[in-house]
C-alpha cells in the first residue's frame, strides 16, 4: 500500500480516541482460559482412535453445564503412504446440547488463516451459532496439520516478522524495499528450515483427508463443516475429494481459486475501502472520538498517529504494530 495509506495520531488524546474507536468495530476478543492438561493418544492404523479428556489452557471452557473436550488423532504425515511417518493431529468437541432425536450429526468448523488454530474455535465459533444448530450438532474444532497443538512447524524468528517495534511495513525507497523483500524472503527460509521434510506434507490436500480421518474417527457418515475466508478453500477441497461423505456446508467470505499473491492484492483493496467506511463512521460520531466531523479529517487524524509512531515509537508499539491493529479490526467487521 502506499505510504499515504497508512495511519497517525500524535497527542495521547487522539491516539486513545483512535484505539478506541478500532476497539468499537472489532468483532471478538478471545476470553482468559484456565490452564488444563492436554490429552495424548496413540495407536497404529491409518488413523488412531479418538478419545476426549481434558483440553490445553488454549481451549476456553463454554458456559455450564456444557463442556469442551479435546483428544489426538494420529494419522499418516503422508496420506499417500499411510504406514510411513506420524503425526498427531488435535482435536475439540462440543457436544450438541439437545436432545438425542434432535441430533444431526457434526458440524466440523475451521477458521482459516491458513494457520489459524482450530482447536478454540469449537468454543468460540459454537458460541455465536443459532440456538437449533447448537442443539442437533456436535461442534468439532481441530489444528490443522502444522499449527498450534498438530505438529506445528517452528519457523523460529520468520525473519524478524514479530520483533517490536517492527520495520515499516510500507518501504519508501529502493533501501527499504530491498530490506522488506529480504525479510519476507527470511521469514519463508526460516518456516521451511523449522518444517524440515514436513513442509511438502503441511497441504490443503494432506488437511482435507486429516478431516476426513476425524469424521470416521467418531463414526460418522457424513462431515458437516462451517469455514471462513482460508477455511472455504479446505472445505471445497474436502467436498471435492470425497463428494459422497460431504453434508451441509457453510463457506463464509470465500476464497477465490486464484494466485494467492493477487487474491491478497484484491483483498487489500478491499480493507482500503472499509477503512474509509471507517472514516466515515468515526466522523460521523465526532461527539464521541473528536477524530473530526468528517471522513477527510479522521483520515488526517489517522495518518499523523501513524507518522509520529514511526518517529517514536511506544513501548514497542510502532507502525507496523499499529497497522496490524487497524487491518485486523476492519477485517472483522
Amino acid at each position: 500500500m502506499p505510504a499515504e495509506e497508512e495511519i497517525v495520531v500524535t497527542s495521547p488524546t487522539h491516539r486513545t480516541a483512535l484505539l478506541c474507536a478500532l476497539a468499537a468495530i472489532a468483532a471478538t476478543v478471545a476470553p482468559a482460559t484456565p490452564a488444563r492438561s492436554a490429552v495424548r493418544v496413540h495407536s497404529a492404523g491409518s488413523a488412531s482412535a479418538l478419545r476426549f479428556g481434558a483440553c490445553p489452557e488454549s481451549v476456553p471452557e463454554p458456559p455450564a453445564p456444557e463442556r469442551v473436550e479435546c483428544g489426538r488423532l494420529g494419522v499418516p504425515l503422508d496420506w499417500n503412504r499411510p504406514r510411513g511417518p506420524r503425526i498427531e493431529i488435535a482435536v475439540s468437541r462440543v457436544r450438541a446440547s439437545g436432545a438425542p432425536a434432535e441430533r444431526r450429526g457434526i458440524l466440523l468448523v475451521n477458521p482459516g488463516g491458513p494457520g489459524g488454530s482450530g482447536l478454540p474455535y469449537a468454543v468460540t465459533k459454537r458460541a455465536k451459532l443459532p440456538v437449533s444448530v447448537r442443539r442437533s450438532y456436535d461442534v468439532i474444532g481441530f489444528d490443522p496439520r502444522g499449527v498450534g497443538q498438530s505438529a506445528p512447524a517452528d519457523c523460529g524468528p520468520m525473519g524478524g516478522l514479530f520483533a517490536a517495534p517492527g520495520a515499516d511495513p510500507v518501504p519508501v525507497g529502493p533501501t527499504a524495499e530491498r530490506a522488506h523483500l529480504a525479510s519476507l524472503r527470511n521469514l519463508a527460509d526460516d518456516c521451511a528450515a523449522g518444517a524440515g521434510e514436513a513442509l511438502r506434507y503441511l497441504s490443503t490436500e494432506q488437511t482435507a483427508r486429516d478431516m476426513d480421518a476425524i469424521r470416521a474417527a467418531l463414526g460418522e457418515r457424513r462431515t458437516n463443516f462451517l469455514g471462513v475466508s482460508y477455511g472455504t478453500y479446505l472445505g471445497a477441497a474436502y467436498a471435492a475429494a470425497f463428494p459422497h461423505r460431504a453434508g451441509r456446508m457453510v463457506l463464509d467470505s470465500v476464497v477465490g481459486p486464484w494466485n494467492w499473491y493477487d487474491f491478497d492484492v484484491i483483498q487489500g483493496r478491499a480493507l482500503l475501502r472499509q477503512r474509509d467506511t471507517f472514516f466515515a463512521w468515526t466522523a460521523a460520531h465526532a461527539d464521541r472520538f473528536r477524530l473530526g466531523d468528517s471522513a477527510v479529517a479522521v483520515r488526517r487524524a489517522y495518518l499523523r498517529v501513524r507518522d509520529a509512531l514511526t518517529a517514536d515509537p511506544v513501548g514497542g508499539f510502532g507502525p507496523a504494530e499499529f497497522d496490524r491493529a487497524v487491518y485486523r479490526a476492519l477485517g472483522r467487521t
